[in-house]
């Protein structure tokens, strides 16, 4: 599960940030100057978000981090389309590379907790592997998909996986919660 939540996470955003340019040029008839500067937000977001991680991890659970940025992630998406000017989307795109910055380096994190030392390597490869994979079907299958639907729903649909995401990401972080609990309760030698 894991594995498929990162798998949509590079879906998503690789199909995001593809066809976000395009969707402000044809829909709000930005310039390709505009699209860049909104562009620059959500990486903006995920800077902050990012380099904080290890503060926030030492704050909150990792696995509630992550549920919740995919939240997040997932109304941004929704909202996205609906934002009717620059003023609106800079801070769209700002919450969603918040989530992002969360998103990423909590779920290496969850992910390595959980594997078992002998075969952590092993997990971190499949889990690159399928990253690389979902970076190419997000792009071509969401291209594909504009061959049928607006672009405005296809950004709903990728709030949609995103949602998807808290529920495949769900089972792992509530084992971590209850590991951490665990190594808590264990008194001190």
């Amino acid at each position: 599960l894991a594995f498929a939540a990162g798998f949509l996470r590079f879906f998503l955003d690789y199909g995001f940030f593809t066809y976000l340019p395009l969707f402000v040029i044809r829909s709000h008839g930005l310039s390709t100057a505009g699209a860049g500067l909104l562009r620059s937000f959500p990486a903006l977001g995920a800077m902050v978000t990012s380099s904080q991680a290890g503060r926030l991890a030492s704050l909150w659970d990792k696995g509630s981090l992550v549920l919740g940025a995919f939240v997040v992630s997932g109304f941004a998406l929704l909202a996205f389309p609906f934002t009717p000017d620059m003023k609106t989307m800079a801070p769209v795109l700002l919450f969603y590379g918040v989530a992002n910055g969360v998103i990423s380096p909590m779920q290496k994190s969850l992910l390595t907790q959980n594997a078992p030392l002998e075969l952590r390597g092993g997990v971190i490869s499949l889990d690159r592997l399928c990253q690389q994979i979902a970076k190419t079907a997000g792009v071509s299958g969401i291209g594909l998909l504009l061959g049928m639907w607006e672009l405005s729903t296809i950004f709903w649909g990728m709030a949609f996986l995103s949602f998807v995401s808290v529920g495949l990401m769900a089972p792992l972080a509530w084992s971590s919660r209850d590991q951490n609990r665990t190594t808590d309760a264990k008194p001190p030698r």
